[in-house]
């Protein structure tokens, strides 16, 4: 469900993997300023992307400035100042991740349930603020998980029934770039609905 979105460097021109790098970095420093310190270890290439996405949708031009870092904290590198505005994509991760951490506790081994359990409490109280700002999100990604545990205890041998929780899920976060009354809405939702087809896969 994390980190499997990522960007293709050969691909890319520097530049852009310079915003790339950038968008990353703002965005562990929005979760931080928001959720708290630890919230900014569980960060994944998916939301960058989503940053992306973010900024894209909202015609937001990138403001970057050079910034220390906790992981390169004697070198400054460019990072999205707050300017840019990253709350959704922030509170996003942090609901996608409260429920990953349930989920890791239901399904993994020993070594992934105590890593869950450890981090658990540190998320309690912000998926509480980031549900509360982003009421529709919060109770779809939960439904899906719900749904994805019933088709799991069912052992599920279709792979359209089995990824269907996890394309719902993107559905409603994709979605929730923009307003319900967007005209882009639907698109973003069947963008989203794909691309959680694809990682379930």
């Amino acid at each position: 469900m994390f980190g499997y979105v990522r960007p293709f460097k050969p691909y890319m021109r520097m530049f852009e993997y310079d915003i790339y790098k950038a968008v990353y970095c703002g965005l562990c420093k929005d979760m931080g300023r928001r959720y708290g310190f630890v919230t900014r270890f569980t960060l994944s290439y998916d939301f960058a992307f989503l940053s992306l996405m973010d900024l894209s949708v909202r015609g937001v031009k990138l403001d970057a400035e050079k910034q220390r870092c906790i992981a390169h904290p004697l070198k400054k590198t460019m990072c999205a100042k707050c300017t840019c505005n990253l709350k959704y994509t922030s509170s996003a991760a942090v609901i996608l991740t409260y429920h990953k951490l349930r989920d890791d506790i239901a399904d993994k081994g020993l070594k992934g349930k105590l890593a869950a359990f450890a981090l658990l409490p540190f998320f309690k109280k912000p998926y509480k603020k980031a549900a509360h700002l982003y009421p529709d999100l919060a109770p779809a990604v939960e439904n899906a998980m719900e749904l994805q545990n019933k088709i799991e205890r069912e052992k599920t041998a279709g792979i359209d029934l089995a990824c269907e929780p996890t394309a719902l899920m993107m559905q409603a976060v994709a979605g929730g770039l923009t307003s319900k009354h967007d005209e882009c809405r639907p698109l973003l939702e069947r963008f989203g609905y794909l691309l959680g087809r694809f990682i379930y896969i």
